[in-house]
């Protein structure tokens, strides 16, 4: 009977402890709901609501590999001008841009003029040939005769195709060489020289006088554009009045280099590969009918020609070549998508130096430009500032930046302003590009919905107070009976529930139980005090 009524005093017990317990994991789970976190700078909860706003810092390298220990994320690009103008390369620990220059030189044509290089002609307004004319061994030789006949004006022309195997378009003339060696021997007395001595005095018909001209020219294939490059007119010093009828070898007369250069550009822009070269031997004989002069020119050559020039790479203004990176977007590091961002600043720091020392007279707007977002930064970097050892730029790049974009795009160019011949290649290193973004986030967290809030604190602690119940239960329960209480209850249960007993519980006869209960007194009184000793004898 005691027994059932230990049973139902630990029934009320156990639901009095749930009555009480069960609220309080409902109430904690709650709090951690509402508690506010810190992240990244603080926080503030927003009104009355449960919603919270954190601001996150940031202030970040935007860019990877800006030491170009490798290519990694960056990609080149050209547009503009002649891309053939700049190589790119990344080596070194550096991003390089190769402007080419180049020097070459032509002087296929030199020396002695052979048969079989030169194609004899006429001059369409002189054409008739001297007497003689042709390439021998000494080179191109003429021989003429007038006798106060009709062939007055002889001309002859030799013509050379010149080949070339580069691209003319590509390149600049940079130097020119001509040079022309011309000798001849006329007959100077009696009736058969050339200007023999008083012609001039006592010739009433005398006007220019007996004299060769030796004409040089270039032109394209076609003749179209022809120019006069060197000349001689031999009137004043060959047989002039009765002088010497030997002219030694003489070098004919050439244009400036400038205008020579300006020239075989000329007639190379209608053809990039081919021109043409001309020399011409024409003999003027002058009629003087009134002393029936004959002119006898012996021999005329011209036994050397030598053609040279040289050629370097043009450089074509607008040119643009570039290093490009798309850095990470602002969508990739929002915290949620109610966030607010607010740019802070941005600064873009790079090294670069040049090989040699930039040809500013000829260049003096080629720069380094920085664009982010296709942006141009308006302060740029002319390469006449540029030397040999490492100099830093630094910028603030904030205005070019923009948080609606949701994409950074950064490009270091470099801009060729000018067209020039450049004969050498010169390379550009850039290095150590760093641009730092530094911005405010503002993000909204919102507050979950109803229900268990499983982040690790409330796990923990919910767990802590599950097992502390389920103890309490166990106990009140279970734990709180003697072992044989325990045993008689389960096998209770197990006859209830007409289930067999794998193993046979003992229990004690009643004989044995009368004697340890027996046993149990007498321990007990022989632990006490003897009663006549205890209390005094009445009197």
């Amino acid at each position: 009977m005691g027994g059932l009524m230990r049973l139902k005093n630990s029934k009320k017990k156990l639901v009095m402890i749930m009555i009480f317990l069960v609220p309080l994991l409902i109430i904690q789970t709650i709090n951690f709901n509402n508690d506010t976190d810190i992240i990244n700078g603080g926080s503030h909860n927003l009104g009355t609501s449960a919603d919270m706003a954190v601001e996150y810092y940031y202030n970040i390298p935007w860019l990877s590999n800006g030491d170009f220990s490798s290519q990694g994320s960056w990609y080149l690009s050209q547009e503009g001008g002649d891309s053939s103008d700049i190589s790119q390369s990344i080596s070194g620990g550096t991003a390089n841009f190769i402007i080419k220059g180049e020097e070459k030189e032509f002087s296929e044509i030199s020396g002695t003029p052979k048969y079989g290089d030169w194609n004899k002609t006429n001059n369409p307004y002189f054409s008739a040939y001297p007497d003689y004319s042709n390439i021998i061994s000494g080179g191109m030789f003429v021989s003429h005769y007038f006798n106060e006949e009709a062939n007055q004006n002889p001309a002859v022309r030799w013509e050379r195709i010149v080949t070339l195997d580069d691209d003319m378009s590509n390149y600049d003339i940079s130097s020119v060489s001509l040079d022309i060696i011309v000798n001849a021997t006329v007959t100077t007395d009696g009736s058969d020289g050339i200007e023999g001595i008083g012609d001039i005095d006592k010739v009433a018909d005398y006007k220019t006088g007996d004299y060769i001209r030796f004409t040089a020219w270039i032109s394209d294939v076609d003749n179209k554009n022809r120019y006069r490059v060197a000349w001689n007119q031999t009137h004043e010093a060959l047989g002039d009045d009765g002088t010497s009828g030997i002219m030694e070898n003489t070098r004919l007369n050439t244009v400036s280099q400038n205008d020579f250069i300006r020239y075989l550009t000329s007639v190379l822009s209608t053809d990039n590969h081919q021109f043409k070269i001309i020399i011409e031997i024409r003999i003027h004989c002058e009629d003087n009918i009134v002393t029936n002069e004959a002119d006898r020119f012996d021999s005329i050559y011209i036994n050397e020609v030598n053609l040279s020039f040289t050629y370097v790479n043009r450089v074509n203004a607008l040119t643009k070549a570039s290093w490009n990176q798309d850095g990470p977007t602002f969508s990739s590091v929002k915290y949620n998508e109610t966030n607010n961002i607010t740019l802070l600043g941005a600064s873009l720091t790079f090294n670069y130096r040049i090989s040699e020392s930039w040809p500013t007279s000829d260049s003096p707007n080629t720069q380094i430009i920085i664009f982010i977002n296709n942006n141009q930064n308006p302060i740029t970097t002319y390469l006449e500032k540029a030397t040999t050892g490492w100099r830093t730029e630094t910028f603030n790049v904030m205005p070019l930046i923009s948080v609606g974009v949701d994409y950074v795009n950064f490009t270091i160019q470099l801009y060729l302003g000018d067209t020039f011949g450049l004969n050498r290649p010169i390379t550009v290193y850039i290095d150590n590009v760093n641009l730092m973004i530094s911005y405010q986030e503002i993000g909204i967290i919102k507050s979950p919905p109803p229900g268990i809030d499983w982040t690790p604190a409330t796990i923990i602690l919910s767990l802590g107070i599950l097992a502390a119940l389920m103890g309490l239960v166990a106990y009140v329960l279970y734990f709180q009976f003697p072992p044989l209480v325990r045993k008689v209850r389960s096998l209770r249960r197990k006859i209830k529930r007409g289930r067999s007993l794998k193993k046979p519980v003992e229990v004690e006869n009643r004989e044995t139980l009368i004697k340890k209960a027996i046993k149990e007194q007498l321990d007990v009184l022989k632990i006490e005090p003897r009663i006549d000793k205890a209390i005094p004898p009445m009197k």
